[in-house]
C-alpha cells in the first residue's frame, strides 16, 4: 500500500499527456496550414505542458515538442529563436541528432558557419550509424 502511493506520484494523468498531444497536434496543423505565429504559439504551449510532466521511464510523452517548435521557427524565418530551443534540448539530450541537425540549420541561417561546421560534425559522428538522412528536426 505504502508503495502504490510512490508509484502514483511519478505517474503523469492520462489528461496532461494528452493535452501535450493536442496542443502540439494543433500546432503542426496551423504549421501545415501555414500560419506560422499560430503554430508556434501553439507548439510552445505544448513544450511548456511537456515540460511540466512529471520524469519516468520510458517519457510518458515520446516525441519532443521542441523538434517541431524548432523546425517551424526556421521555416518562419526566426532562426535565433530556433537556436534556443535547440540548445534547450540539448541541455536535457546532450546527443539528440536531430536536435544537432536542427541547430545546425538554425546556425546556417544566421550566417555562423564556423559555428555551424562544429555542429555538423558532431551530428555526422552521433548519426554515423543511422538509416536516414535529416532534412529537417522532425519528421
Amino acid at each position: 500500500p505504502r508503495s502504490e502511493g510512490i508509484l502514483a506520484a511519478y505517474m503523469n494523468p492520462t489528461s496532461a499527456v494528452g493535452q501535450v498531444a493536442m496542443t502540439s497536434l494543433a500546432g503542426e496543423i496551423e504549421a501545415e496550414r501555414g500560419n506560422l505565429d499560430k503554430a508556434i504559439k501553439l507548439l510552445s504551449e505544448a513544450v511548456e505542458l511537456e515540460m511540466n510532466l512529471v520524469y519516468q521511464e520510458p517519457s510518458a510523452w515520446h516525441y519532443p515538442v521542441r523538434h517541431a517548435l524548432g523546425a517551424v521557427l526556421l521555416q518562419a524565418g526566426k532562426a535565433a529563436e530556433a537556436e534556443v530551443v535547440y540548445r534547450a534540448d540539448l541541455e536535457k539530450h546532450r546527443v539528440n541528432g536531430w536536435s544537432l541537425f536542427g541547430l545546425y540549420q538554425s546556425l546556417i541561417d544566421q550566417g555562423e558557419v564556423k559555428k555551424a561546421k562544429k555542429v555538423r560534425s558532431k551530428f555526422e559522428d552521433v548519426w554515423q550509424h543511422a538509416d536516414v538522412a535529416l532534412t529537417a528536426s522532425r519528421f
